[in-house]
């Protein structure tokens, strides 16, 4: 199973500086373009930032382990003076530095270093997951914007029918329930049209969410932005997914978090495997004696010291080493789990970016020219009374659907090339910007 390559240190550090510019971003800086939306969000989003503040804590971390513990101090004084040859003991002055078995030093802090590699990269997995979710909340409310415009120009349509009809029933060249009929579909475009009015205000306060800003700001969208999903990058990328999964395994930020704390799992299973081994204390002690006349009478004594602690609960420590083999073979699976679910992923970006290029194509095409056609030859045919005005209803209504779904699978488009920049662990925000 392949290991990722480590980040260096100065990759980290530029990538961090990079996302996380300590330049302020005013909140209101005009917005218009997702990518635009995106730029700000890596400025400003608090959860990212909160993302950030546990990867710096993370790298706090190896410096504390790696090091010694403190050394002991020690003062005794006599309260009973012990006699000796040279004269009465009065008080001794200790120090004493501990040291674990050798190596354990060094597994801890390669054990902490990779605890954050892998909190870097949880991260990277936070601001790609941020990034899909702006594109998604964008290109939602673009949608609802579509679908407000596509259903006020059907409501227009229904309108002016509607006064052609009520006038034709005035002179009593009309029917009564041809008017029924068309105010009828007035009432169902008005709720249609009311519905997309307030999913767009709900999609707004979503946006703003993800942005850390208040959500009463406006968050306009660029201009067409639907219509510039360009299906045939979509098949490109479709293609591409063939080997696309290869790119995933190296890059995707949760995948290589994982493959991460599986390697601080191994080196965690030599640490365990350290508590067999005694830790060492070296000392020295000062013992200081009072004077007496005799030869060599008032020397102070040195005395040095080394003991040994004692490994002897022998089912505690093999307690931990299971345990260690355990969180280690559970990385391990948690990672072929991880893979499975990439991989059923991947296949469905595949399925939904072909699927958005057939809709995109069958009813651009095909679908919407032919019912406008129908439109016209129906309302013509209605009008010379060779036709019911109910078949009028029924390509406007067909017309409507048509064009909601052409809507529907544009954006659907932008989510499939979306998410699977977020699996590939990469964000290109060019492809987005609006076009004049």
């Amino acid at each position: 199973m392949r290991t990722p390559a480590p980040l260096t240190f100065g990759t980290l550090i530029f990538g961090i500086l990079l996302l996380l510019s300590s330049s302020a971003v005013s909140a209101q800086e005009p917005l218009h373009t997702v990518d635009e939306y995106i730029r700000y969000a890596m400025k400003n989003s608090v959860g990212l930032e909160a993302a950030f503040e546990d990867y710096r804590a993370a790298t706090k971390r190896p410096e504390q382990v790696a090091t010694l513990p403190n050394p002991n101090f020690q003062y005794g004084h006599f309260i009973e003076s012990v006699e000796t040859r040279v004269g009465p003991q009065k008080h001794t002055v200790g120090v004493a530095q501990s040291f674990p078995w050798f190596g354990t030093l060094q597994l801890r802090g390669e054990e902490a270093n990779l605890e954050a590699s892998a909190e870097f990269n949880r991260f990277l997995a936070k601001k790609n997951k941020l990034v899909f979710e702006i594109n998604e909340a964008y290109s939602e409310l673009a949608y609802a914007q579509a679908a407000e415009k596509v259903t006020s120009d059907s409501l227009q349509l229904v309108q002016s029918w509607e006064q052609v009809l009520q006038q034709r029933f005035r002179t009593g060249s009309g029917s009564h329930s041809d008017l029924i009929k068309v105010q009828v579909e007035l009432g169902r475009l008005e709720v249609a049209l009311a519905a997309a009015r307030d999913a767009q205000t709900t999609l707004r306060v979503r946006l703003n969410s993800l942005l850390s800003r208040e959500h009463s700001l406006p968050t306009p969208i660029a201009t067409n932005f639907l219509q510039h999903s360009n299906a045939a990058d979509a098949k490109d990328a479709e293609d591409d997914t063939r080997d696309f999964f290869e790119l995933i395994q190296s890059h995707n930020p949760e995948l290589r978090m994982l493959h991460t704390l599986a390697e601080a799992r191994r080196v965690g299973l030599a640490l365990a495997e350290k508590k067999y081994y005694p830790d060492i204390t070296l000392g020295i002690n000062y013992v200081a004696v009072g004077d007496r006349d005799v030869p060599g009478g008032g020397d102070d004594a040195l005395l040095g010291t080394v003991s040994l602690s004692l490994p002897v609960f022998l089912s505690k420590n093999r307690a931990a080493v299971a345990e260690a083999s355990a969180r280690s073979r559970g990385l391990k699976q948690r990672i072929k789990e991880k893979e499975y679910s990439l991989r059923a992923e991947l296949s469905r970006i595949r399925f939904n970016l072909r699927d958005s290029r057939r809709k995109i194509s069958l009813y651009k095409d095909t679908l919407i020219p032919k019912t406008n056609e129908s439109i016209e030859a129906s309302y013509t045919a209605y009008q010379s009374g060779e036709a019911n005005f109910l078949d009028v209803i029924d390509s406007e209504e067909r017309l409507l659907e048509y064009r909601l779904a052409l809507k529907r699978a544009q954006a659907d488009l932008v989510l499939a090339l979306s998410k699977l920049q977020m699996l590939a662990g990469g964000y290109s925000g060019a492809q987005t910007e609006e076009k004049e």
